[in-house]
């Protein structure tokens, strides 16, 4: 094994996760839409957070797998 991977894949999943969830959080909750693009179409909104929702929960299994990879690369190091 690379010396020093498991710490180096561990942050790119972990920085990529953040990106994810603070994209979508920002999208969701700091940016303005018009209300006409709401009214045009009822299930807008719906489908505008839902898509969000889920690239939230992406970003957070992103975050949950980087420290998997760091938790196991530990593990794997020391022995």
């Amino acid at each position: 094994m690379i010396s020093g991977a498991p710490k180096y894949v561990m942050i790119a999943f972990f920085a990529l996760g953040v990106l994810f969830v603070g994209f979508s959080l920002w999208a969701l909750f700091l940016t303005d839409i018009t209300q006409e693009q709401f009214l045009e179409d009822p299930r807008f909104e719906e489908e505008y957070v839902k898509y969000y929702e889920w690239n939230i929960l992406f970003g957070t299994t992103l975050i949950g797998i980087g420290w998997v990879v760091a938790f196991l690369g530990r593990k794997m190091t020391r022995k």
